[in-house]
């Protein structure tokens, strides 16, 4: 326990006098080490994967969005078509015969599609229902990565609790009776239960984010 007596000392003062940024990062470290990687490094290293695998979804949907205006509404052909049938006034040679006397010729907004630039509207219908059906496909194993992340990160975090309680009872027993007698048992109790319970909600926050936006700011 001579690793963590920075730790036992900042739990064991009293409520006014608690600073948790006193407390330096490598009993912290090692604590995290002692109870959560060398307990259940598997199942750590499979919610790490796991997790960095969904902090790709910002650049799937992100993709995606990049594919429907390149390849479905063809976003350049469009500006493109525009730019060429515009009429500009101010040029000096703009001459343009119109056919006001010849027959109105009125297409349907099937037609006006076929005619234009690009892919016909069958193949961006297919295309759409593909992108969508990939959408729909990610978005299905974002979820089952969530519930497998959450059962490995509750798995891990409870093998925590319990090794984490049982060395502070042990140490709660080998203590004086001098040291009973100074702090209420109430407290002890408080450490015992909702502290080691505050630790672990915290590490199984941590495993769940920090890796998937670590991941993501390395793409």
């Amino acid at each position: 326990m001579a690793d963590y007596r920075d730790i036992w000392r900042w739990i064991n003062e009293p409520a006014r006098d608690t600073d948790p940024r006193r407390i330096p990062p490598r009993p912290v470290w090692r604590m995290f080490s002692r109870y959560f990687l060398r307990r259940s490094p598997g199942k750590l290293a499979a919610a790490v994967v796991v997790t960095c695998f969904m902090g790709l979804t910002p650049f799937v949907l992100s993709g995606a969005i990049k594919f429907l205006s390149d390849n479905i509404l063809e976003v350049q052909l469009i500006e493109q078509q525009q730019r060429r049938g515009a009429f500009d006034p101010s040029q000096v040679q703009e001459n343009r015969q119109f056919n006001l006397t010849g027959p109105r010729v009125v297409q349907g907004l099937g037609q006006q599609h076929e005619t234009k630039p690009g892919k016909s509207v069958d193949q961006k219908l297919t295309l759409l229902a593909w992108l969508a059906a990939v959408l729909i496909v990610w978005q299905i194993l974002q979820h089952i990565g969530q519930f497998f992340v959450f059962e490995r990160t509750v798995a891990a975090s409870q093998v925590q609790a319990y090794h984490m309680r049982q060395q502070i009872h042990d140490k709660l027993n080998a203590l004086p009776l001098s040291y009973h007698d100074q702090y209420a048992t109430g407290r002890l109790l408080t450490h015992l239960f909702s502290d080691v319970q505050s630790i672990q909600m915290t590490v199984c926050l941590l495993l769940r984010g920090v890796p998937q936006f670590a991941f993501a700011v390395v793409v």
